[in-house]
């Protein structure tokens, strides 16, 4: 969330690593924010942590509305939404650092994704210091840029996230968990992952298959075999999920929302979502939809 859209542009903001990360000298930036406007619904093609300082907001992320104060931490890929909403009388001050995927080994990204959708938590009051000093480190060492300042803003990077990790685990925040995926191989659990961070972008079989290490044709076998469907009703799925958080929370045109879930075609995207759903794009966001986010 580094800038506001104004209210006034017609379409959605997708932040773009071009302007925010590629022509910097890091692959990891942070910024101080003070938000007295509301920030309207966005997305970016690199991941984002925000971290609440004060004040008092709500956080629409996908499609679930929950409050922002002191102490509110999450994670977001580049397959989330989101908008920011203000309170009038306790503006928010916050840290954003946003990153590329490149930032996370595959260790990490295994353990952050693995089991939970939403990276979020509620930052209780005795933790709040070593968490604020963490990205006070960060914000430190992108001012001062000494020699091995990349690195260190990584770590602290890094121990952000394995913090929010392990406070959703110990039960301080109600995470929405994924289904059971104890039966799934480590393997295809790394496919999920990248599939869920990538389905919004033309995202073939082979490439996900290679991501992993395996032949396109024994992927495909294993993931059908393990996951219960094939490899294209899933990333089908992942689109229509996506397309219909976004059709309830917003007022973006279906154009706008076939194209951003990954859909090249209008009718096709209609087509589907009738079958999955049981109406049209149409039909659900006048059943559904919400005419505003406060």
């Amino acid at each position: 969330m580094p800038r506001k859209r104004k209210a006034a542009d017609p379409a959605p903001q997708r932040l773009s690593k071009q302007d925010y990360l590629l022509q910097q000298s890091s692959p990891v930036r942070i910024y101080h924010q003070f938000i007295h406007e509301q920030v309207d619904v966005h997305w970016h093609e690199f991941y984002e942590i925000h971290y609440t300082l004060a004040g008092k907001g709500t956080h629409l992320l996908n499609e679930i509305t929950r409050e922002l104060r002191a102490g509110t931490l999450f994670c977001m890929t580049p397959t989330d939404f989101h908008a920011v909403i203000p309170s009038h009388e306790q503006p928010l001050e916050l840290f954003n650092v946003i990153f590329t995927e490149e930032q996370l080994s595959t260790e990490l990204r295994s353990l952050l994704f693995s089991t939970s959708r939403e990276l979020a938590v509620q930052v209780d009051e005795a933790s709040r210091p070593e968490i604020e000093r963490e990205f006070r480190r960060i914000w430190h060492e992108s001012e001062q840029q000494q020699p091995g300042y990349g690195l260190v803003m990584r770590g602290a990077l890094e121990r952000i996230l394995i913090d929010l990790r392990r406070m959703i685990v110990v039960g301080q925040t109600s995470s929405i968990t994924r289904e059971d995926e104890s039966a799934i191989s480590p393997v295809i659990r790394q496919a999920l992952i990248y599939m869920e961070h990538h389905f919004r972008e033309a995202l073939p079989l082979a490439e996900v298959a290679q991501h992993v290490g395996l032949s396109s044709h024994y992927f495909s076998e294993c993931f059908h075999r393990l996951v219960g469907q094939t490899f294209q009703c899933y990333l089908q799925s992942l689109r229509l999920q996506f397309a219909q958080a976004l059709l309830a929370a917003s007022q973006l045109p279906i154009t706008t929302i076939c194209s951003s879930a990954g859909f090249h075609s209008l009718t096709h995207f209609e087509r589907l979502f009738k079958q999955r759903y049981g109406l049209t794009p149409r039909a659900y966001r006048q059943h559904y939809g919400k005419t505003e986010l406060v």
